[in-house]
């Protein structure tokens, strides 16, 4: 979005659309958004036009305490700053608009910045939202003493409140108005509102009269423009931008649906808009109309329109421009009047007319040929028409249709601006003044940018000295520090410029005012002839004694300096605002405070908040919460961890959803990083995708910009195999015969940073054996409810991986450690888990000649009879290492480490050594054998075991006992193998996948490069160990 006029333009003139998805310093959208438009607790629109800073304001302009600026609606905040930039464009200063019959008319909704009073401390200060504010604190910061405003008529607003200036101006109760409108969107209730009503946009685009329009998109904004009768604004040598010909009001009444809207209505309204401003429709050129682009809305518009100028053109032959500025910057709804003002009132000035956006191909209900309009495609010279031999001014029609019915239309003329001609004075005072050196240096900048500018923004017939002049004098308020100086043209303004730019204030008068401006009633009593002096040098346009006295502070009449003068205000830098953050101390984000309202109702499952599938993949969410028990007590280091056992039934739970079957098989899992919550909540994405064997699934961060894999796996959709052995647990405890109680576990796990909260400590007594141990469990009747659904409680699993610890007492050994979960052969749920089981923990036979950090444990669940409940097949913990447990670094992820080694010739080895190469490049094999220094011994790939006549081995890579009989026959034939090569994917180009469109093609081609290379070549390794 645009933060001033110009970059308004240029975004028009580009055909910019504005529209973004929605900013994350107002809130993730990602927890509320679903394209399911029929999700009611969710939105279907992420996007939406959005300006800068609604949280910042200048407390030390408008003198104001940090505590009483946090309590301000930003609406009102940005309205205030707004009014400031139109008085100082109109040539208003504070001093000179104080105290004047001025009324404030401003169009607003949606009061939000309440909403959040339920996010704070009670101590804390309430944000307020008032509605008249916006309007009644601009009154009060200027001191003006006319009508003050707030209007809400809905998407009609600020045109209902430039309706209002412009009657109340004339019935005599205000002099001159500001009318403008406010619009900001800083809670995600508003975008829930809108979907539910279905009125936003599906695809984050206005396509205004363009085909496939269904809905608006949200916009942000604020603007104000200045009213005040022709006559005296000639008088006042104000800036004009065009001339108000008349404005209409009206209201449907009683349609076929409230927001429906009535096109005889608009009719009757255009109608009288144009008997009122006493023109015939031909003589307007340009049309910027309501166009929220949707469905019924602008069909109806364009009917309204034709049968008002049907009233006085029968010719219907498109003539008239059409557009909306929706296409650009979204519907800004109570500010939408304004904006479509403030577009109509640029295209006038610079004389173009700029392109309506998203309507290439044009909505088919309007058959635009039959109508005196053609929407505006491209920007073009905005010509005057001309009917019947006679030119007529550009003119333009502007329409908002509030969603409650109230209609507003208002003809708005061109101002042929007279170039003035007489000849003004060579010498010219030229004054500058701020709050600070520092602000007055921006001041001065910005004057420099805007005089060196030669683009089209800059009208360099009104660029003139004497009007920069005239404009700095009477149009801007007098601060404490100041410089002012002489100039005769110009380039010596420049040059001066330039000059105080650099803090060179050598021949020019420069003062901290400051005192004397504080002191200035008795500086007045004391020097009553400078004040003389000033009357003199004003009545003889004396420059140099006038700008010594100004910087000194005393005030200068310039209104009666300049009375001879027809200089004129122009439109100069306005007050650049330094801001600072004024934002209500949340505890918790509004995000957050509707997700809970949200959980309160049915979720898909404990342990799934939300689903995210589209036609093209399997997606769920999860919101994990401090305000979960399973979440809340699962502490580690001192840091809330969820525990791996929760990731694995929140698999679980998403392909159970995924597959509509129960799945009770996990198998391959791998935890790769550890969920760590540092703020109250963690939010989770569980991809699932269908393969051969069942289903894959991965759980993620939800920032696509930063993705984490917490853990991977896969769910088999098979029935497990039953239950076929029962365990005789008395023998087991034999064997077992260091026990140890709950208080002894419950110590030594704090000791090592298990800071778990009770639901996670159901060991009642440990049973320790040497490749064994026995756990009896506990189980409240809490954990079992709702078996159905969480089919193994997280907190129980959690417990049962813990038994491990009682192999060979390890948990109560000097040598314990910290270990986290890091791979998890299978599990296998076969029934639901009775309150009282007991865990058998072992170690395979297989695996006990390899005791250490990479041992794989089984677990066997069992009833009181010894019957199984849940088999856990090669489970592997790591050592969780850690440098500080005060630190806030994220646990890493953890993995086996390869080494590179040179490739050397072993000192011990007389001769060539034998090195086994995989490799299908002949020409890499040609060189090898070329070498001499080695005997290379090769395999290429091919679909059966081939031994060829030169000694070269074919297998299929995938085979893999065809690798397992290659090297036993080259150790037969060969002798020792000193080198494995693997080079059957040295030339994998990562990018070819990627240029795989198909996702079936390119995990083909990805699974045959990991065939060729990676598992061949751990097989290899694992043999070749074996072997040597």
């Amino acid at each position: 979005m645009a933060d001033t006029l110009d970059q308004f333009w240029n975004n028009l003139k580009e055909g910019k659309d504005c529209i973004t998805e929605i900013p994350k310093e107002r809130w993730d959208y990602n927890d509320f958004y679903d394209k399911d438009k029929s999700r009611k607790d969710k939105v279907y629109t992420k996007w939406g036009g959005f300006i800068s800073d609604v949280d910042k304001f200048d407390l030390t302009y408008f003198n104001m305490s940090k505590r009483e600026s946090i309590m301000i609606d930003p609406a009102e905040r940005l309205f205030l700053e707004a009014s400031v930039h139109t008085f100082d464009d109109a040539g208003y200063s504070k001093q000179k608009i104080s105290n004047t019959k001025t009324g404030v008319f401003v169009g607003v909704m949606y009061g939000q910045y309440q909403m959040y009073v339920n996010n704070i401390d009670r101590k804390s200060i309430g944000p307020t939202s008032s509605y008249a504010s916006v309007a009644n604190r601009v009154s009060y910061f200027f001191n003006l003493h006319g009508p003050s405003m707030a209007v809400d008529t809905m998407c009609s607003s600020s045109l209902t409140a430039f309706h209002l200036a412009c009657e109340s101006i004339k019935r005599g109760e205000c002099e001159q108005a500001i009318v403008g409108g406010v619009n900001v969107c800083i809670h995600p209730a508003k975008y829930i509102i809108l979907s539910q009503q279905r009125y936003a946009s599906t695809d984050g685009k206005c396509r205004t009269f363009g085909e496939g329009g269904d809905g608006y998109v949200p916009g942000e904004g604020v603007g104000a423009v200045l009213l005040k009768p022709l006559k005296k604004a000639k008088q006042d040598k104000n800036q004009i931008y065009a001339v108000v010909k008349s404005s209409t009001i009206n209201h449907d009444g009683k349609t076929n649906g409230y927001t429906v809207p009535n096109p005889n209505a608009q009719a009757d309204l255009v109608s009288e808009a144009l008997e009122k401003a006493d023109i015939n429709s031909e003589t307007i050129s340009y049309i910027e109309a309501h166009g929220t682009g949707t469905a019924l809305g602008d069909p109806i518009e364009i009917t309204g329109l034709v049968k008002a100028f049907a009233k006085s053109d029968k010719k219907l032959h498109q003539y008239c421009a059409i557009g909306s500025v929706k296409s650009n910057i979204g519907h800004c709804e109570a500010a939408a009047g304004i904006a479509a003002i403030t577009k109509v009132i640029l295209q006038m000035k610079y004389k173009t007319l700029v392109p309506s956006l998203n309507s290439d191909k044009l909505n088919s209900n309007i058959d635009f040929q039959a109508t005196p309009f053609y929407v505006q495609h491209e920007m073009k010279p905005w010509k005057r028409p001309v009917i019947n031999n006679k030119v007529y001014p550009r003119c333009a029609g502007i329409s908002a249709f509030g969603a409650g019915g109230n209609n507003v239309h208002v003809i708005l003329e061109e101002y042929d601006h007279q170039l003035n001609k007489e000849s003004f004075e060579k010498e010219q005072l030229i004054i500058l003044s701020d709050h600070s050196e520092e602000r007055l240096q921006t001041k001065i900048k910005q004057m420099l940018e805007v005089l060196k500018c030669q683009n089209e923004l800059i009208d360099k017939n009104q660029m003139t000295l004497e009007n920069i002049a005239y404009t700095l004098q009477v149009g801007r308020e007098e601060m404490e520090y100041r410089v002012a100086f002489t100039c005769s043209d110009i380039q010596n303004l420049l040059i001066l410029l330039e000059q105080c730019h650099q803090k060179d204030y050598k021949g020019v008068s420069y003062y901290n005012a400051s005192e004397n401006i504080r002191k200035i009633e008795q500086l007045l009593l004391n020097n009553k002839g400078n004040v003389k002096k000033v009357e003199e040098a004003v009545k003889n346009r004396n420059l140099s004694v006038l700008k010594e006295l100004w910087v000194q502070g005393y005030p200068v009449d310039f209104k009666k300096l300049n009375e001879n003068s027809s200089a004129c205000i122009i439109s100069l830098p306005s007050y650049e605002f330094i801001k600072e953050r004024c934002w209500v101390d949340c505890k918790r984000s509004a995000t957050e405070i509707l997700l809970n309202q949200q959980e309160k109702e049915a979720v898909l499952h404990p342990f799934i908040d939300y689903n995210l599938s589209t036609i093209h993949q399997q997606k769920y969410r999860k919101v994990y919460s401090f305000k979960e028990q399973v979440i809340r007590e699962h502490v580690v280091l001192q840091q809330n961890i969820v525990a791996g056992a929760v990731l694995l039934e929140t698999a679980r739970a998403a392909g159970t959803l995924a597959y509509e079957k129960t799945i009770k098989i996990l198998q391959d899992v791998m935890w790769a990083q550890p969920v760590v919550l540092k703020e109250n909540r963690k939010t989770v994405d569980i991809s699932i995708t269908e393969e051969n064997t069942g289903l894959a699934y991965n759980i993620s961060n939800s920032d696509n910009d930063k993705k984490a894999i917490y853990v991977s796996g896969k769910l088999i959709t098979e029935e497990p195999t039953p239950a076929n052995r029962r365990y005789s647990l008395e023998s087991i405890r034999r064997r077992c015969k260091d026990i140890h109680s709950r208080k002894e576990i419950e110590k030594k796990l704090q000791e090592l940073g298990f800071n778990y909260g009770p639901s996670y400590l159901l060991t009642e007594t440990l049973y320790c054996g040497e490749w064994e141990s026995l756990a009896e469990l506990n189980i409240p009747e809490k954990l079992l409810e709702n078996q159905e659904n969480v089919l193994f409680q997280p907190m129980i699993l959690d417990c049962v991986l813990r038994s491990a610890l009682g192999i060979k007492g390890e948990l109560f050994s000097d040598n314990a450690e910290l270990r986290v979960p890091y791979r998890l052969e299978k599990i296998e749920i076969l029934r639901t888990i009775p309150k009282k089981c007991t865990v058998y923990a072992y170690i395979p036979d297989d695996e006990r000649s390899e005791w250490g950090e990479n041992i794989k444990s089984n677990f066997v669940v069992l009833d009181e009879n010894g019957d199984e409940v849940v088999r856990i097949l090669g489970f592997q913990a790591r050592r969780f290492k850690h440098k500080n447990t005060d630190t806030n670094d994220d646990l890493l992820y953890y993995s086996s480490k390869w080494e590179e080694e040179s490739f050397i010739e072993e000192k011990n080895c007389s001769g060539g050594k034998n090195v086994l190469v995989l490799c299908n490049d002949e020409q890499i094999i040609e060189k090898l054998n070329a070498d001499g220094r080695n005997n290379y011994i090769f395999v290429i790939q091919g679909e059966k075991f081939e031994k060829q006549a030169n000694g070269i081995y074919k297998i299929k890579a995938t085979n893999l006992e065809h690798i397992d009989q290659v090297l036993k026959d080259c150790i037969n034939v060969y002798g020792k193998i000193s080198y494995i090569l693997n080079m059957w994917n040295y030339n994998f180009n990562f990018e070819v996948a990627l240029e795989c469109l198909d996702l079936q093609e390119r995990n083909t081609y990805i699974k045959k490069q990991l065939n060729s290379g990676l598992y061949t070549g751990i097989h290899l390794f694992k043999l070749f160990t074996k072997e040597k």
